[in-house]
């Protein structure tokens, strides 16, 4: 029998099977509880909330239908049960997985979820951009990423940079990674680049034949590793060299965006060293070493 249990991470040792990145000591955690495979007991592998967003619409079976079946659901704090509900939610559904409580008394749910929507691909032209708020990945033939960003905004979209509930459409070239899972966990719909090409009104004859530089597939990592790297909201961070198509305030502002606190100088309560470019300096190679220090 499979069961789920949902808690708040008790060392920040453990990491998410999904994403492979560490789940901060306190965030809220998802434990999927199977037999061992050696017969000697059960075995626990933990999930960071997105990260069981993707692996719950990835299973083909023991799947989480509901909160109702999270063993230690009502033990978390309000807030934080409304942020699983409405995030599973998005991602949720398929065969339910009964689940018990601490004492082991078994806890049923009469409720069914709606099942996970399946991501919308369409290559037609039908559908305009205007008031929609649209994350492009992967690479776009004859543009670069900032070339069809401002031609998003130009037919009034709205550009986002990562995946969320709050994402209309997800253009995705060849290449994408993560947030094209989490688009198909979500229901987002999503677009290749020939219907961004009809939406902005480009044909094939006329594309703009712009060399894609690294800098766009740089920042596509960057991207990638920060869907991937896990929140780090509540962390202490601090930046130390240059980070690609932004200032060092800008980054700062981005990084207080996403809760984190940053700091300009390192210390022992430092969470996160951001080492960008040109790193070589006398300073730069001080911090970093202190980093390493500690």
């Amino acid at each position: 029998m499979v069961e789920f249990l949902v808690e708040y991470a008790k060392s920040g040792r453990s990491k998410c099977k999904a994403t492979k990145t560490t789940i901060s000591k306190g965030e809220v955690r998802i434990g999927k509880v199977t037999e061992s495979p050696f017969g000697d007991g059960d075995m626990t592998t933990w999930f960071s909330i997105d990260g069981f967003v993707i692996a719950n619409a990835r299973a083909r079976k023991h799947t989480l239908e509901s909160v109702d079946d999270l063993i230690g659901f009502d033990d978390l704090k309000k807030k934080d049960q409304k942020y699983v509900r409405e995030t599973l939610k998005g991602g949720g559904g398929g065969k339910k997985a009964t689940s018990s409580s601490k004492t082991g008394k078994r806890k049923g749910s009469s409720k069914k979820s709606k099942p996970a929507k399946k991501a919308k691909t369409s290559s037609s032209g039908k559908g305009g951009i205007s008031g929609k708020a649209i994350c492009v990945t992967g690479k776009i033939t004859g543009m670069t990423r900032a070339v069809v960003q401002a031609k998003i905004l130009g037919m009034g979209g709205i550009v986002k940079k990562s995946v969320t509930k709050s994402v209309d459409i997800l253009v995705a070239g060849p290449g994408s990674g993560s947030k094209l899972d989490l688009a198909e966990a979500y229901g987002i719909e999503v677009w290749n680049e020939d219907k961004l090409f009809a939406a902005l009104g480009i044909s094939s004859e006329s594309k703009e034949m712009e060399e894609s530089d690294e800098d766009d597939e740089e920042e596509e990592e960057e991207e990638e590793k920060l869907e991937e790297g896990g929140s780090i909201k509540g962390k202490t961070v601090c930046i130390t060299g240059k980070i690609t198509g932004m200032t060092r305030k800008e980054a700062e502002r981005e990084i207080k965006k996403l809760g984190g606190i940053p700091k300009s100088s390192i210390t022992k309560s430092l969470d996160i060293l951001v080492a960008g470019k040109d790193t070589g300096c006398l300073w730069i190679a001080v911090e970093l070493d202190l980093a390493k220090a500690y």
